[in-house]
């Protein structure tokens, strides 16, 4: 399922993702080239494993899908410099579309970065942000990722999570320098992406289509810039036409009329649509894998089929001649009977002359030393 995870997406998740604190790396896996598990212990919890998928998500899960046997030189890396070390931290950076999760073993400390914008990327830094390896090597205006070279990533203007007046009087200033409306602006400037800033002006009411703001849309901003912050979590599924439309770690007002499923958190609802979607995709995977071989057995089946109604036929023609000659058996004995009296007198071939047009004898084979014979 191809999903894009926003910048409020990630603060509600970093606040959950809090309980794996502390756990001890089991393994890494990495099925696709960005794609990660991180396999953890968790006292008290048992194995988890925090997925990343890039570019789109992240979420914790008790699932794990069957992994390839070699792992790529990537995920080598991470088991040789990970596994057994513990969780420390784990933060947005900034408020951008990036996770950082640092790891501590006896010796040093590493860090390893999950990028979830554009190309999306994951990282493996030093404590210093010295790029040990990234998944993808990637070159940007003004920013390139690459080992050995320091890992910095694009900050936006504005950080929505610590916008004040002023800041917002900047944003007033970008809707009218990019000739665009109010909630355009904010998905793309603040990173809140379509519906989240749509949410945003719903609370605010401030109308969405502005391209100008007043002060006293500035202050209705700003507090519901707190609210959509710093409320309850209300984690839900949002459907359209029975597909997956958002999965939202707080209820929205403007998708109110929409068919929704409930979670006590919003990771469990990122666990909920996404590992339903591995299963499917392992299942099928699973068919097809074996659907050679069902093919085969299937065809031997319909030629076993098709011979095994050939033989009954022929039972049954056989049974049927059995009956007719049993109907005739004094005939035919005293027909071979005479034959044979015959045969002490007479060749085969002057017996054949003698029998032409005979009702029941028809003919004489005299190499296979046989006679046919019509009983019907």
């Amino acid at each position: 399922m191809s999903y894009e995870m926003s910048s409020l997406d990630m603060h509600y998740l970093v606040k959950e993702l809090q309980v794996a604190i502390g756990a001890r790396v089991d393994k890494t896996y990495n099925p696709k080239k960005k794609e990660l598990l991180v396999q953890l212990f968790l006292t008290g919890l048992g194995k988890k494993i925090i997925r990343f998928e890039a570019p789109g998500f992240m979420y914790m899960t008790d699932f794990k899908t069957e992994q390839q046997e070699r792992p790529s030189g990537f995920c080598t890396l991470l088991r040789k410099y990970l596994d057994n070390s513990r969780l420390s931290s784990i933060s947005q950076l900034g408020f951008e579309r990036i996770v950082e999760l640092v790891f501590e073993t006896k010796e040093e400390k590493f860090r390893l970065i999950f990028e979830l914008f554009s190309k999306g990327n994951i990282i493996f830094c030093r404590n210093d942000y010295t790029i040990f390896m990234p998944v993808e090597n990637q070159e940007w205006k003004g920013r390139s990722v690459k080992p050995k070279l320091k890992y910095t990533y694009p900050i936006k203007d504005l950080n929505f999570s610590e916008m004040g007046e002023k800041e917002f009087g900047m944003l007033a200033e970008k809707i009218k320098a990019g000739k665009k409306n109010l909630v355009k602006t904010m998905a793309v400037e603040l990173g809140l992406g379509g519906i989240y800033s749509e949410e945003l002006c719903s609370l605010a009411e401030v109308q969405k289509d502005k391209e100008s703001l007043e002060r006293e849309d500035i202050k209705r901003l700003l507090i519901a810039r707190n609210k959509l912050l710093a409320g309850k979590p209300q984690a839900r599924i949002y459907f359209s036409a029975g597909a997956v439309k958002i999965i939202s770690p707080i209820a929205l007002s403007t998708l109110g009329g929409m068919e929704t499923k409930e979670f006590e958190s919003y990771n469990g609802a990122l666990d909920y649509a996404f590992t339903n979607e591995l299963v499917r995709d392992t299942d099928v995977k699973k068919l097809s894998k074996h659907q050679g071989k069902i093919d085969r057995l299937n065809n031997i089946i319909s030629k076993q089929e098709t011979y095994l109604a050939e033989l009954e036929q022929e039972m049954a023609e056989d049974a049927k001649k059995g009956e007719t000659i049993y109907s005739r058996y004094q005939m035919i004995t005293e027909i071979v009977s005479e034959l044979n009296k015959a045969r002490k007198k007479y060749s085969l071939k002057e017996i054949k002359e003698k029998l032409v047009g005979h009702k029941v004898v028809k003919d004489i084979k005299e190499k296979e030393k046989v006679a046919v014979i019509d009983i019907e």
